[in-house]
């Protein structure tokens, strides 16, 4: 009998409207490390049905299409092609599922430490996903101290009565006095006195140190385009990456989400940054102690001051025994500002900005 075969190619959702797509498109977050892009995706299958009719009474049928022959792929075989690629998307190529509504990919990652450039996407992988961090370490508190300072050094006027009687009711002496060596006769009674000539104060200086983020690497993404080749049963091919990138194929979303069922099964967290608080509370001085009350004068027996002083009077106008050829106010000691309230460490510190990567096994 005459044998008629006829061939009949099928292009099936060729642009079609309402033709199902590789993968729901939406914001991924992608734009900023947690910003958006808006991918959407019309995907072409062809299917090729070749049907041969011998002209017999019967008749018989075949047919054959990518996604029924023996040698066709299994979606979501990820370890399949790992070494002899996939029939329908090629030798370095295996068919996966496609990303479920929500999430975006598949992609591919890489980890860059510090120091290193980001690899640009690979052509499989042309789209630019989100760049994130991974490996936060937390760096600790803010380290809080304060010093309380003088705004200017506390300057001391003071002067020596002398007087002939114990009751020190008038004087016979008068001088002025300082580090400096003064000659004056006193010789039998003294009162000093000192007095605060300016007007100091106490000057905080607080200071915070915050120790840096430490991350252990940054992570860049990238993901099939919206023409991926769609294979299997809705599965979509997905190239294994190569250089810098790693081999697991990912889906992700922004946010701490449970990876969906199948075969991306395996999470991993990544972050777009730090939120930080930390800061460190006030520190507050006390008052100035002036020094002037502290002063004392050395009394020496003979003129400018030669030898050891014989003696000393204090400055609180005490009526004192005293006998001097010339007197000297040694330097005293700044007693300074005092660190009334010292400041405490405040605020906290934590990762931000979570991606959920969920990838093959």
């Amino acid at each position: 009998m005459k044998h008629l075969a006829s061939t009949l190619f099928v292009t099936v959702c060729a642009l079609a409207t309402g033709c199902p797509t590789t993968s729901d498109q939406t914001s991924d977050g992608s734009s900023s490390g947690s910003g958006s892009s808006g991918d959407s995706a019309t995907t072409t299958a062809s299917t090729t049905m070749t049907t041969t009719t011998d002209g017999s009474d019967t008749g018989s049928a075949s047919m054959s299409s990518t996604s029924a022959t023996a040698g066709s792929s299994s979606v979501g075989d990820s370890s399949a092609g790992s070494e002899t690629g996939d029939p329908e998307c090629g030798p370095a190529s295996v068919c996966n599922e496609p990303a479920p509504s929500g999430w975006f990919g598949p992609a591919v990652f890489a980890r860059v430490t510090e120091g290193e450039d980001a690899p640009a996407c690979p052509a499989e992988y042309p789209e630019a996903g989100p760049t994130v961090l991974e490996g936060y370490a937390d760096p600790g508190p803010a380290i809080c101290s304060c010093e309380c300072d003088l705004s200017m050094a506390q300057s001391c006027s003071s002067y020596v009565y002398g007087h002939s009687t114990a009751s020190c009711n008038t004087y016979n002496v008068y001088s002025a006095t300082s580090e400096n060596c003064t000659n004056v006769a006193l010789t039998n009674y003294a009162q000093f006195y000192a007095y605060l000539q300016n007007n100091p104060f106490c000057m905080q200086n607080k200071s915070e140190e915050f120790p840096p983020v430490q991350w252990d690497a940054s992570i860049t993404s990238c993901k099939l385009p919206v023409t991926a080749t769609a294979c299997g049963d809705g599965g979509v091919c997905t190239p294994l990456p190569g250089g810098d990138f790693e081999a697991p194929v990912c889906i992700y979303k922004q946010g701490d989400e449970a990876c969906p069922a199948g075969v991306y099964d395996t999470k991993v967290s990544f972050y777009t940054g730090v939120e930080d608080t930390r800061e460190c509370t006030n520190c507050t001085c006390g008052t100035v102690q002036p020094n002037c009350n502290n002063l004392t004068l050395d009394l020496y027996n003979g003129t400018d001051c030669a030898g050891l002083p014989t003696n000393s009077l204090t400055a609180n106008g005490a009526c004192e025994s005293a006998a001097a050829g010339s007197v000297a106010v040694p330097p005293a000691a700044d007693d300074g500002c005092p660190v009334q309230t010292a400041p405490e460490p405040m605020g906290s510190i934590a990762p931000v900005g979570e991606f959920t990567f969920c990838c093959t096994g």
